[in-house]
């Protein structure tokens, strides 16, 4: 009877709520589906936006009719997967990123607040991630080092080196990652890092990074595991980094989910900023 009465609502809120209620199932591929089936394609939210975007100055009311009739998930994935999708086109002055714009916020507060003396990316990709990172980081003199087993082009290699960047190619999940951190010069003992892993997004990659460069966290310290929830959210299989956040959590009790972030949800890490400060603190 319930269920009758649901369908009589309008398809795409009846499908909303059919995944809420899959969601507190823990039912994740079926709340994945029905979600899909709300939602509009990226290109088709982008087309309505720049419509709105034109005619917004004739008719402000043109734009709050569209965000009334799209949701997030529909800017999510417009954000991300759409053609020329914003989140790889963000500006960082002459430079493109594959971010979103709260990262750089929320990267420039935990390097405020833990102060570390090394900064390990893991994914290099274009390279402009690092060097944003070196330039939110240069005030404290701290070393950016980045990681990838593909070599950028030797542009990218000179721009390193021109702002002060190591690169390595290596495995992350090698025991070589850890000889490279140690060949910086830094002793073991007085490294601080902030690691932020962005490189596979493979569920037994992302275990095994962190495994092996945990020890390189002090106490305050974070490790960031970034496009967990991007990557449940647009169903890309084999891409599982979330159930690596989860599999931490479960086996490492030294490390919490910082949750001062959850209403700041438009990010690269979202559930995925882990930090070193024993149990978690009690929730409020």
């Amino acid at each position: 009877m319930k269920s009758t009465l649901l369908k009589l609502l309008p398809r795409p809120l009846y499908l909303l709520l059919k995944a809420v209620h899959l969601r507190v199932l823990n039912k994740r591929s079926q709340m994945r589906r029905a979600l899909r089936e709300t939602a509009i394609s990226g290109d088709e939210f982008a087309r309505n936006f720049r419509e709105a975007q034109h005619r917004f100055h004739d008719d402000p009311s043109v734009m709050t009719e569209f965000l009334k009739s799209h949701s997030l998930h529909d800017f999510w994935l417009y954000f991300v997967d759409s053609q020329n999708a914003p989140h790889y086109r963000m500006q960082w002055g002459e430079r493109m990123m594959s971010k979103f714009p709260m990262d750089t916020w929320v990267y420039k507060h935990l390097i405020e607040t833990s102060k570390p003396n090394l900064i390990i990316e893991i994914g290099t990709q274009r390279g402009n991630s690092a060097i944003m990172l070196r330039e939110l980081s240069r005030h404290l003199d701290t070393a950016v080092v980045t990681f990838d087993i593909l070599t950028p082009d030797d542009s990218v290699i000179k721009t390193f080196d021109d702002h002060g960047i190591t690169f390595f190619n290596t495995d992350a999940t090698t025991a070589k990652a850890v000889d490279d951190i140690l060949s910086l010069g830094i002793e073991a003992d007085d490294i601080r890092a902030l690691i932020i892993d962005d490189g596979s997004h493979k569920e037994d990659h992302v275990i095994e990074t962190f495994a092996l460069l945990k020890r390189f966290v002090p106490e305050g310290g974070y490790f960031i595991i970034e496009d967990g929830f991007t990557n449940e959210l647009m169903d890309k299989k084999g891409f599982l980094a979330m159930q690596g956040v989860r599999h931490i959590l479960d086996h490492h009790d030294d490390f919490h989910l910082e949750r001062g972030f959850d209403d700041f949800f438009m990010m690269s890490a979202y559930m995925g900023i882990l930090k070193k400060s024993g149990k978690a603190p009690a929730q409020q």
